[in-house]
């Protein structure tokens, strides 16, 4: 894993597990939800399911959910269960909490467990399947879509469905993350959610969302996922796609690098080399971890991230490589359905706590352990393959997706292949609307290509006005929501005056003004529809060459706004790495290139950068260089007594030995009580910079530096280094006398970040 990799998913496993609780859970959706669960059963015409022991198991229905008195003696589960009932009752005002039970030792040896039905089980070629994503047909997408906007209307339980839903995740923290019953509570959770879209429609089922495919890909910012057809606009608030409609807004800011993306051989080490189950879950929910940082936004903050349907996809897939593993469990003689924990767990992650928040199956509170039993797969649902191709077969199965021949994997394709494709006479069409004197492009109707081509609006209005990608295809789409004109035969009335006119000179009529003969207009209509579009200019979208800013959601526990936060300047230090080599070459006496290095590392070497041009540090994710020198290093702060999460990027020349940059890091203001933060800079290989902290009381002209893991503490005793906005950050810095040339102060910056490869990362 990478540095990022790693510090990310620790901090954020320690946000979620110390945050504020902002919300309550409502009664009214719990009762919802566990009337999906009753209907469920119904609809697959299964048996009650009954908890027996260490076994689920499906039989006869009976009276109630608990044995009979003058039944055989109760198991232990059963008796627990019983106890649970006598102190726990569901009422309007109540719901299941965190179970006070001792906890239970698994040093012992767990029975085998089983999953039985009182009729021949499903098969796995029986059980419908959750597909990839860009694996959907256009129909299966549409109406997975109109699903979760049917729910989101959909006001019988409050807010609405799909709120409520996700309001459900939170409160989780203790239960569904940090520990073995991750990924337990998520395939419960899953399948509820699954559950209320078959509400909608039953044909609907919950799609997984394949990273690997975008990871693969050169930019994977670009993917087809984030545009219209699919999931809307990739960065700031979500205006576009299916869901672009939504009052409540979903927030974005994607990533331009890959680092917190897992590859396609990061994932095939996860599966075939984890020793156990214990080490594959814990691994598997830090990989998971990625992903939400990757988007950013509203996927970042635990409490909002099932806010955007990528959420619930993200952990479809989390969930099928779960599954992929188990399978190999069981091909290896292994039971996974042995819950994996040790005494040392938290009482969250015992085998025998209550999953929080989620409802009861016929009664029964399921467990932890029962997250682990295998018929959840075995009765509700199976996960089709990943899509693949090789040389011998290089199709994906999908119009999204690309066969990289030289890797032998599908890659996702970009953003432009969600464009829709444009004809000839969509160009001129374009063209036209724009030339109308008239403002709207309600009155303008399709015209035969004939008269498109040939004798266009005479008003030259656009004629020397640039079209931009978003006004082109803007106008395209509404044109195409007009209505289509047929059009009609030439009538006998133009064809008269055809037939009257003398024919002159190439078979016109030789009278200013009349149309040639049929002949002639026929010929000029099939030129016209052979006009390829390659010749003709179709406006491209253009893209920030280094990504567009972090939008941050400015949160501090459960509430929002930068005036809750203050900036501190700090400074990045970046040592050129990497054997790379600039195409801007010295040049011999004898006017030849010398090819073989760059002008920027002729000369005598820095004393403090002898490993100029040294690998960085491996950690199984190339790391690529701009040609252009730039180099980008991602700068966070992670609360540490208060939930708060700032990113932002700087800019660096890896052309020079050393290149620097200052700016400026949010944080929660400390003028209440003081601020406890982790700061952190990588780079876009995913490598850590060191944090190194000013040191006063030092009488020296220069300044002095420690170095520390990130971890700091900022009051308002002393000196100030901080400012309530950005710009008043940058003039605690920046000094310039009238007509002299601004300089830093830099006795300001109290954090600089030296990104040095050839040491191991900060924490080691």
């Amino acid at each position: 894993m990478t540095d990022e990799q790693i510090s990310t998913t620790c901090l954020l496993e320690f946000l979620w597990l110390n945050r504020q609780i902002c919300d309550t859970i409502s009664k009214q959706t719990f009762d919802w939800l566990a009337s999906l669960v009753e209907k469920s059963q119904q609809r697959l015409n299964l048996t009650p399911l009954h908890v027996s022991g260490n076994s689920i198991t499906r039989s006869k229905p009976q009276t109630t959910m608990m044995s009979q008195p003058g039944s055989s003696t109760p198991t232990p589960l059963k008796r627990y269960l019983r106890h649970r009932k006598k102190r726990q009752t569901l009422t309007t005002t109540s719901l299941p909490h965190l179970p006070t039970e001792p906890r239970l030792s698994t040093t012992t040896t767990q029975p085998q467990l089983s999953t039985t039905t009182s009729r021949p089980q499903t098969t796995r070629t029986q059980l419908r399947q959750r597909k990839e994503y860009r694996m959907l047909t256009d129909k299966e997408r549409d109406d997975y879509h109109q699903a979760i906007n049917d729910l989101k209307r959909d006001t019988s339980v409050l807010p609405n469905k799909y709120d409520a839903l996700a309001e459900h995740h939170q409160k989780t923290s203790e239960t569904a993350h940090g520990g073995v019953a991750f990924g337990g509570w998520h395939r419960y959770y899953l399948l509820l959610y699954e559950l209320a879209l078959q509400e909608m429609n039953p044909n609907v089922m919950l799609p997984y969302w394949d990273s690997t495919l975008d990871s693969s890909m050169d930019t994977p910012k670009d993917t087809v996922i984030f545009t219209d057809k699919f999931l809307g606009n990739p960065n700031g608030n979500v205006t576009s796609g299916p869901f672009g409609h939504w009052e409540r807004k979903i927030q974005r800011s994607l990533h331009k690098d890959t680092s917190l993306l897992i590859t396609k051989n990061e994932l095939s080490l996860l599966i075939h080399k984890s020793k156990d189950q214990r080490e594959f879950m814990s691994t598997l929910e830090m990989h998971h971890n990625g992903p939400h940082v990757w988007i950013g936004g509203t996927m970042v903050d635990v409490d909002s991230a099932p806010f955007d349907p990528v959420f619930y996809m993200h952990h479809a897939f989390i969930d099928c490589m779960w599954e992929r593993y188990r399978v190999l469990e069981k091909q290896r003689g292994q039971n996974p359905e042995i819950y994996p924990s040790l005494k040392s767990d938290s009482p969250a992650h015992q085998p025998s706590t209550v999953m929080i928040n989620l409802p009861p199956f016929n009664g029964v509170n399921f467990t932890n352990a029962d997250g682990y039993k295998n018929f959840w797969t075995e009765t509700y649902y199976s996960c089709a393959p990943q899509p693949s191709c090789s040389v011998h077969s290089p199709e994906c199965g999908s119009k999204w997706l690309e066969c990289d021949i030289f890797t032998e994997r599908c890659v996702s394709k970009g953003s432009e292949a969600a464009l829709p494709s444009v004809t000839p006479s969509d160009v001129f069409r374009v063209k036209n609307a724009r030339d109308q004197t008239s403002p709207t492009i309600h009155s303008l109707t399709t015209t035969p290509p004939a008269t498109q081509f040939g004798p266009i609006s005479s008003q030259p209005t656009s004629k020397n006005k640039k079209i931009t990608a978003e006004d082109f295809f803007s106008t395209l789409k509404s044109l195409k929501k007009l209505p289509t004109n047929v059009p009609k035969t030439p009538s006998p009335r133009i064809r008269r005056s055809i037939m009257k006119g003398k024919t002159g000179q190439n078979g016109g009529t030789g009278m200013p003004g009349r149309l040639s003969s049929p002949s002639i207009l026929v010929t000029q209509q099939q030129q016209h529809k052979m006009l390829s579009i390659d010749g003709l200019k179709i406006p491209k979208f253009k893209k920030p060459c280094c990504g567009h800013p972090r939008q941050n959601t400015f949160r501090i526990d459960c509430k929002e706004g930068t005036d809750l936060w203050v900036f501190v300047p700090i400074k990045v230090v970046n040592l050129r790495h990497g054997n790379i080599v600039y195409p801007s070459y010295p040049v011999n006496s004898e006017g030849r290139r010398l090819n073989s290095s760059d002008v920027f590392s002729v000369g005598q070497q820095l004393s403090f950068a002898s490993n100029l041009q040294s690998e960085a540090r491996s950690k199984h994710k190339p790391c690529s260089y701009d040609k252009s020198g730039m180099f980008k290093v991602k700068i966070s702060s992670y609360g540490l007594n208060y939930y708060g999460i700032y990113e932002d990027t700087v800019f660096l020349d890896n052309r020079r030995t050393v290149s620097t940059e200052i700016s400026y890091i949010g944080i929660r203001n400390p003028e209440q009580r003081e601020t406890k933060v982790f700061v952190t800079a990588v780079d876009e290989c995913g490598i850590a910079c060191q944090p190194m902290i000013l040191v006063r009381g030092y009488r020296t002209h220069h300044l002095r530096y420690r170095k520390n893991i990130g971890a700091i503490e900022i009051t308002t005793n002393g000196h100030q280094y901080h400012s309530d906005t950005y710009r008043g950050a940058e003039s605690l810095v920046w000094k310039a006398d009238q007509f002299s040339v601004p300089q830093p102060d830099e006795s300001k910056i109290p954090i600089v970040f030296v990104c040095d490869y050839r040491s191991k990362n900060p924490w080691s």
